[in-house]
């Protein structure tokens, strides 16, 4: 689970660098809020890694996804929030502005919602769960001794924080 991730190896890795990244207390907040409505989040079968070089094209639409090793049951926004967030970690191939951004997300919220409904908690916890995600990011990249990795997962992280 993503709040169980977040209570034990993302957290050991910030304890570990003595919270280079951001301060316990930001750390404690999140997870905290995480864990008050994790049982209120939806579970099912979620890729857990979308992202554009993992979709498949056939005469320029959308024909499906490729890379499942990741593939487990977790919180079933987790793939739009990481979708969503990719958009902003290819900045060298795919340049969008924050505006721009923000549309994207409206739309992408309420394209999947044509299909599958959204709870009230599962909408208010998207830039909560996308805070999460770079969490992680940020401790994996630290944890492999990546600072530039972990420090644009911080970048990343800071444009939800002030920006959702």
């Amino acid at each position: 689970s993503l709040l169980g991730e977040l209570s034990g190896w993302i957290k050991e890795s910030f304890e570990k660098s003595n919270y280079k990244y951001i301060s316990k207390k930001e750390f404690e907040s999140i997870e905290n809020e995480l864990a008050s409505v994790y049982d209120k989040l939806e579970k099912q079968l979620i890729h857990r890694d979308v992202h554009f070089d993992n979709f498949l094209f056939y005469n320029n639409k959308f024909s499906g996804y490729i890379d499942f090793d990741l593939s487990q049951i977790n919180i079933r926004i987790f793939d739009i929030c990481y979708f969503l967030l990719s958009l902003l970690s290819n900045q060298e191939e795919f340049i969008i502005t924050i505006d721009k951004w923000k549309n994207v997300i409206s739309n992408v919220i309420s394209g999947y919602q044509k299909y599958i409904k959204l709870n009230e908690y599962e909408i208010k916890a998207i830039p909560l769960v996308m805070k999460c995600i770079e969490l992680l990011f940020i401790a994996y990249f630290n944890n492999i001794n990546d600072d530039k990795s972990a420090t644009e997962a911080l970048r990343i992280y800071n444009i939800v924080k002030n920006e959702l």
